[in-house]
């Protein structure tokens, strides 16, 4: 009950409900322990994710992309950062942070830089914090034609971590080894919220809302009948609970078959009336 009651609130939700804390013990919202890495195979087109139980490879062509933007409202040195992080997104709702642009911009460049991401990943949707003069940012975005969705926070940034440290905490979060800027990124975010700067956890707790709520088209099948798997799980786990499903389905056709063949050979008929007779009869009568 206390793993499964962890998973669904993730670190921070069960320390403010069960422990009556709003941050949990150590201080930081999302743990390094909980990070997984993620490489690229170039020559096989696919991501190849590192999970305590051997590597996992995710064909590229599976997966859609995303984007989550926090923008820059001043250039002084002690401000905060523009943010666009890109992130491909699994089958199995695994979040992979392949790139991320963190740096002082102003509105011309942060303009210019963003369609040009855009070109590089076609990300499916592009979400932006919209507050304050950055509505105007939005507006000129899509005016260009990008997939723009505001996100409007509606809680604090501590409480907003939530959603994105059970990404974490679950085993579903990846960060790419060989990204530039990684070290920056990491120290930021598994010090939140005691860093100078919180553009990265802004952007994960952004894209943590996006992965709930986005649903691709052609990527999950809706009127597939067969129960759905809870991709809350790690890869790992889904790749075990596909294999019990598939051989579930496999024992369930071979016996469909056998009962078929069974009933074809008794002439269409689920029941032969003279084995039942004998089976039924006692002394000369039927029972």
């Amino acid at each position: 009950m206390i793993e499964k009651a962890k998973r669904q609130h993730g670190p921070l939700g069960y320390s403010a409900l069960f422990q009556q804390s709003p941050i949990p013990a150590g201080g930081a919202i999302y743990k390094e322990k909980d990070r997984r890495w993620f490489t690229i195979d170039q020559t096989t087109q696919s991501y190849l994710l590192e999970t305590p139980r051997g590597r996992v490879t995710v064909p590229i062509a599976d997966c859609w992309y995303c984007a989550v933007i926090d923008l820059a409202t001043s250039l002084k040195t002690s401000a905060d950062f523009f943010l666009m992080e890109t992130w491909a997104i699994t089958p199995y709702n695994d979040a992979l942070l392949l790139h991320a642009l963190h740096e002082h911009l102003d509105f011309p460049e942060q303009q210019k830089q963003i369609p040009l991401i855009f070109q590089r990943f076609m990300h499916s949707i592009i979400a932006v914090e919209q507050v304050g003069y950055q509505l105007a940012m939005i507006q000129y975005l899509v005016s260009q034609g990008l997939p723009i969705k505001p996100f409007k926070p509606q809680t604090d940034k501590i409480m907003r971590s939530t959603t994105g440290s059970i990404l974490y905490s679950n085993g579903k979060a990846y960060h790419n080894k060989n990204m530039a800027g990684i070290e920056e990124c990491e120290k930021e975010l598994f010090s939140f919220p005691k860093a100078p700067h919180d553009e990265y956890p802004d952007c994960h707790a952004m894209l943590a809302f996006v992965i709930a709520s986005a649903l691709r088209p052609g990527l999950i099948d809706l009127d597939n009948e067969a129960e759905a798997l809870d991709t809350t799980l790690s890869i790992e786990q889904l790749k075990v609970a596909e294999a019990i499903t598939e051989e579930q389905r496999q024992q369930a056709e071979e016996a469909a078959r056998v009962h078929e063949e069974a009933f074809t050979k008794k002439g269409g008929l689920l029941l032969d009336p003279f084995e039942w007779s004998e089976s039924h009869e006692i002394g000369g009568d039927w029972s």
